[in-house]
């Protein structure tokens, strides 16, 4: 994940010429109920609403209410782990360049695709400024492993 992070940070400076920064926000495996584990949700977590951005995404891409979050644990096919919800959070461009912030989301989802650890199709979800000097933004990604972790 780190090797990711940095080829789409590295490629995007080089194509924007301007400084990039990524790390990880939330990382959400989605483990199915018949596994026997759950997922526990931090303390900081809201598990009781969910922001207007989450929820477009949610039903954009039909997840169950709390998938967000962990709270909901959907149902895949036999007892095995194969998606992540992954939340990045990067330093915002757009008072640099109009097009960084789009080239970067696109590029960290190109190098999740071209990954040997990560499937294609990864889903890129809600691009959300975050709230005061808006200096961060934070980039939701759904991704699926290559090789499903099998319980």
């Amino acid at each position: 994940l780190q090797k990711v992070l940095r080829r789409a940070e590295d490629k995007t400076r080089e194509k924007v010429g301007l400084d990039v920064g990524v790390w990880v926000e939330s990382f959400n495996p989605l483990v199915p109920a018949s596994a026997g584990y759950t997922v526990s949700v931090g303390e900081d977590a809201d598990v009781q609403g969910e922001s207007e951005a989450e929820k477009m995404f949610r039903i954009r891409y039909r997840l169950p209410a709390g998938a967000q979050n962990g709270s909901a644990i959907p149902q895949v096919r036999g007892p095995q782990l194969d998606t992540i919800n992954l939340v990045c959070r990067v330093i915002n461009l757009e008072g640099s360049s109009s097009e960084a912030n789009t080239e970067l989301a696109y590029e960290l989802k190109s190098q999740f695709e071209a990954s040997p650890k990560f499937g294609e199709g990864v889903v890129m979800g809600a691009t959300k400024r975050e709230q005061g000097n808006g200096t961060t933004l934070t980039l939701s990604y759904q991704i699926k492993l290559k090789r499903p972790l099998k319980f």
